[in-house]
């Protein structure tokens, strides 16, 4: 019949096929994504699946140079559009967990995990010693290398003999301690902390006072400033460095024997430049080189007394760590890259540590993933709005 065609065929923008536990159930539950009681439907609980599955979304472009981490932990398999992300040669080797935004990439070697909460990450690294704490009970530290976009209230960092502020200068060349470079924590070290609501006896919060120690200059050979703090031992311990730029530890600081620069072996850190802006509150076990135009941790934990205990927030997946993937594995080759500017990549659990307890990720329990179809949650908006852009309603 004339002026009659037909129907367009229907476009399934995306479609998640997800088998989960139901420990990754009780977690929804848990979290507030999954309501309970004789009114939840089985499109309630896909519902709290979908989402939960979108906070962990990442992606790839040419801000990174490696192969994207799959996501393999625990045994999970991730399949989008057909192709194996979870291993095979289209995947970087190892894997991740925690919160981050940004892009980053990373090489090590050395079997085991690495932790790393930055609060803001700009640049390139190359680091074969590198812890940052507090010497002694207290694992949380606050260090600035260079002139990160959060380093603020430079006032209460202390000042030279003459009185003389941190004026902060992006970071080039390396850093080498012979031994701690840090400043304790005094007043209230030995003191209880408050965990959500609750008294503990947990030492891993910073909670007392401390005075800042920073390098600003080209050191050692040119003009540099120390604050008041900094003594002759510290400038002895740091002789064999070459760097022009500031290092301030604002509480604790790096500890043991310290070794780190912005370039390798001459040559730039993948697409980090050749210079560092940071903010480290947590580096524990870092071997690596990394790369990053923008890439940092979501919240300061230093400022915040819910967090609990270093080794808690790593066993729930709260903070930020790479880790070897499979049995006898002994690299991690790899990029992150979040899937909005400024928005969080987040498998760590939603409440990580409630009254005492840490709290176990959904991300941690084993899953088989398939998507097909746009391969996230913003490519999936996009493709709806121009699918329906060409509609509009009646009059």
């Amino acid at each position: 019949m004339a002026g009659v065609g037909s129907a367009s065929p229907r476009e399934e923008v995306q479609k998640y096929e997800v088998k989960v536990t139901q420990e990754a159930i009780d977690i929804l539950i848990d979290e507030g994504v999954l309501a309970t009681g004789s009114g939840v439907t089985m499109f309630d609980i896909q519902q709290a699946i979908v989402t939960k599955e979108e906070q962990g979304e990442v992606t790839s472009s040419n801000n990174t140079q490696l192969d994207a981490l799959g996501d393999n932990q625990i045994g999970t398999t991730r399949i989008v559009n057909g192709e194996n992300r979870s291993s095979g040669s289209g995947v970087g080797i190892g894997q991740w967990v925690g919160t981050f935004s940004g892009s980053a990439d990373f090489f090590r070697t050395g079997s085991g995990f690495e932790v790393l909460h930055t609060t803001f990450f700009s640049g390139a690294l190359s680091a074969s010693a590198f812890e940052v704490g507090c010497l002694g009970s207290v694992d949380y530290g606050r260090v600035f290398i260079g002139a990160p976009d959060d380093i603020t209230h430079t006032s209460s960092l202390g000042t030279t003999p003459a009185g003389q502020g941190l004026i902060p200068m992006s970071f080039s060349g390396s850093f080498v301690g012979a031994d701690s470079f840090h400043t304790a924590e005094s007043g209230s070290a030995s003191g209880s902390r408050i965990i959500g609501g609750a008294t503990s006896s947990n030492q891993d919060i910073p909670g007392g006072t401390y005075n800042a120690k920073w390098i600003s200059g080209s050191f050692p050979g040119g003009t540099y400033y120390t604050s008041s703090a900094v003594t002759v031992q510290d400038i002895n311990n740091l002789s064999q460095s070459n760097f022009i730029g500031s290092v301030c530890v604002a509480s604790g600081g790096f500890e043991g024997a310290s070794s780190f620069a912005t370039m390798h072996n001459n040559q730039p850190i993948f697409n980090g430049g050749s210079s560092l802006d940071a903010t480290i509150e947590i580096a524990l076990f870092v071997k690596s080189r990394i790369g990053s135009t923008f890439f940092k941790n979501s919240g300061s934990f230093s400022d915040n007394d819910n967090t609990g205990a270093a080794l808690l927030g790593l066993t729930g997946g709260t903070l930020f760590a790479l880790a070897v993937s499979g049995s006898g594995a002994t690299v991690v080759s790899g990029s992150i890259e979040s899937i909005a500017n400024g928005g969080f990549s987040n498998r760590g659990p939603g409440k990580p540590y409630v009254g005492g307890t840490a709290k176990k990720s959904y991300f941690k329990t084993q899953r088989t993933v398939k998507v097909t179809g746009q391969i996230d949650k913003f490519q999936k908006a996009a493709r709806k709005a121009a699918a329906t852009a060409k509609f509009s309603p009646k009059s």
